[in-house]
């Protein structure tokens, strides 16, 4: 035990902790979060009974960036699972088939997960899902695939062709189109006004008649694409409904038709006493739609 007398130096007053001192670092030390641990980041759990992604061979009829996409949903949905870019880089590759397979193995020293022979001198790491989705674009993909994935003003120029190509044809129902626009609208860059006068102009000429006069009275929907395209939905619907209610009524309409004329014919003939009845059924009138197989 230490006496007081022992250690005179110790136990002197000025050497004491003061408790107010004690306090005020406890509160510093509460109040400075960087002191504090973090907690680790929340991930989801894996949802259960994930479908499968279908094998990437490299054929011409493959969509290569629907497979990257497809794996990017993967990876969102299992953060679990793939929480770097090694282990989302090595599922990529263990989807890979026949010629694509053969490719990356060609460049890449899969065991070392290294380039072979880096043409710019240096050696890029094969576990960056980034670096191998955009070689497997480049390899695989379509000219208009490589644009628009890499974006900028690559993406803008062809979006911007591609939707002045488009038209709603005969066989092309209108939801289609209009999903087709949607998939380029938002690469390419265009206000509202300007989309609606692009799907204004490339809609089915005999719809495009509809819509011209149902849309009468509605001028600020050139200013509110959104709005437009659900009154283009909203109206085909309505057109459909009307052209197979024609097509369905018709035997019905001339029946009745047929009927009526048959006692128009027999009161003339009874009151009169002569001749034939006038009531004759009407033609039909119906203008040919034109769509082929718009109804779908």
């Amino acid at each position: 035990m230490i006496h007081h007398e022992d250690c005179p130096t110790f136990f002197h007053p000025s050497n004491r902790v003061n408790p107010n001192i004690l306090c005020s670092l406890e509160s510093e030390a509460i109040t400075d979060r960087s002191l504090i641990p973090a907690e680790p980041k929340y991930l989801p759990p894996t949802p259960k009974g994930l479908p499968d992604i279908a094998p990437f061979h490299g054929k011409p009829h493959e969509k290569v960036d629907h497979f990257i996409g497809y794996l990017r949903i993967r990876f969102r949905l299992d953060q679990r699972g793939f929480q770097d870019e090694r282990m989302k880089a090595l599922y990529t590759m263990s989807l890979l088939k026949g010629k694509a397979f053969r490719l990356v193995s060609a460049c890449w020293d899969i065991e070392k997960g290294k380039r072979r022979g880096s043409v710019v001198g240096r050696e890029e790491d094969l576990e960056d899902f980034e670096t191998l989705a955009w070689f497997l674009v480049h390899h695989f993909g379509s000219g208009e695939t490589i644009a628009l994935y890499k974006g900028g003003d690559d993406a803008r120029r062809c979006a911007r062709t591609r939707l002045n190509e488009i038209e709603q044809t005969p066989t092309t129902s209108t939801r289609d189109y209009l999903l087709e626009v949607d998939y380029y609208r938002h690469y390419a860059g265009y206000t509202d006004e300007e989309l609606f006068v692009i799907v204004n102009w490339g809609l089915e000429k005999h719809f495009q008649e509809q819509v011209h006069i149902q849309l009468v009275g509605q001028p600020h929907l050139r200013r509110d694409y959104p709005a437009f395209r659900e009154e283009i939905l909203r109206i085909d619907s309505w057109y459909e409904g009307v052209v197979k209610q024609k097509e369905g009524g018709w035997q019905g309409v001339e029946d009745d038709e047929r009927a009526t004329s048959s006692r128009s014919s027999i009161d003339q003939r009874s009151e009169r006493g002569h001749g034939r009845g006038r009531g004759q059924p009407r033609g039909r009138g119906r203008r040919g739609r034109g769509r082929g197989a718009y109804m779908g």
